[in-house]
């Protein structure tokens, strides 16, 4: 806990940046775009910054635990 938060709970992401995203879920930035392409993530911009909402990381984690089974 930070000196900052003391008494308050740690934020949560909300949005994911792409590097974060791929580095959470163990994949690469060109499998990452792949699955972008094919319709499997959506994603949306601010300014130049591409982002993943977390309920669509969410989202897509589970699809890819489904599909496994």
């Amino acid at each position: 806990m930070s000196y900052y938060n003391f008494g308050r709970p740690e934020p949560r992401i909300v949005n994911w940046r792409v590097d974060d995203f791929c580095h959470a879920h163990g994949i690469g930035r060109t499998y990452f775009y792949d699955e972008v392409k094919r319709g499997q993530i959506k994603t949306f911009k601010v300014g130049k910054r591409t982002l993943i909402s977390d309920i669509e990381a969410k989202s897509w984690q589970s699809r890819k635990a489904e599909a496994i089974r």
